[in-house]
């Protein structure tokens, strides 16, 4: 859907266009019509938990990074309200699962050099799109060729991973005049990392032209809904007049089933 009313854009953020790649509709509505901007569903909060977690774990030397502290590190930051969830038992996989992969991260990650940048925010100029573009490094390291970049997602979202990957293309060319070895995208949610090895102009120029659709679609706010998702739209605000969303009825344990 497209709007009549244009949004004239000068600072992109990399986490609104992560939000914006997971759903548009409903970043069009907390975000520009400033409809409900608050409302933070139980993903983005965990996702505040691990980033947490991550920050405290790197503070550990690495010899102490055991299973033990990691548990103990997400019992620390694990603050959140069980009615974000679709159900008690979502909480608890989540919770679990997220915990497994963390500790599966810490133990068994080996550097590939000293830290380079761990939760740090900066901004370049595109000059091709006349806009500036604001990232925050979650784990960047030196590696042998060059340096990689790291992120860890409470999600499994195609769309947000490749939203990152192609912010990060861009950011990293225009911040330091060189592409990383490689740009990952580890998943807490399956355990699976996306990794991609941009090595040449061409990267640079299919980000370029990611970032300006991107940036487009905010300017002329065409938004589109997402495919319906239990866990990620059971919480949404939107729900009444987004038209992916089925008519549901909640049941006993906290779940919902579609009604015809």
């Amino acid at each position: 859907m497209v709007m009549d009313k244009s949004y004239p854009v000068t600072l992109l953020q990399d986490y609104n266009l992560e939000e914006w790649a997971r759903c548009s509709y409903k970043f069009y509505n907390s975000r520009i019509l400033n409809r409900h901007p608050d409302v933070l569903n139980w993903r983005q909060m965990v996702q505040y938990a691990v980033n947490h977690v991550i920050h405290d774990g790197y503070a550990l030397p690495a010899e102490q990074r055991t299973p033990e502290h990691i548990e103990h590190l997400i019992a620390k930051r694990w603050k959140i309200r069980p009615s974000l969830f679709p159900s008690a038992y979502h909480e608890k996989l989540i919770r679990r699962t997220v915990t497994e992969q963390l500790i599966r991260y810490f133990t068994g990650h080996r550097q590939s050099g000293p830290l380079l940048f761990l939760f740090e925010s900066y901004t370049v100029r595109v000059e091709e799109l006349g806009v500036e573009l604001s990232m925050i490094v979650q784990v960047a390291e030196w590696s042998q060729k060059s340096f990689v970049i790291r992120k860890l997602f409470v999600d499994s979202d195609p769309d947000v991973i490749s939203c990152f990957q192609h912010v990060a293309t861009l950011f990293c060319y225009k911040a330091f005049g060189k592409l990383p070895e490689s740009i990952e995208a580890l998943s807490l949610l399956t355990g699976q990392t996306v990794e991609t090895c941009p090595t040449a102009e061409r990267d640079v120029a299919g980000a370029i032209h990611y970032v300006r659709t991107m940036m487009e679609r905010f300017e002329h706010s065409m938004y589109t809904p997402r495919l319906f998702s239990q866990t990620e739209c059971h919480s949404c605000p939107f729900q009444e007049t987004c038209t992916s969303v089925p008519p549901t009825r909640r049941m006993a344990d906290g779940t919902f089933i579609r009604v015809s």
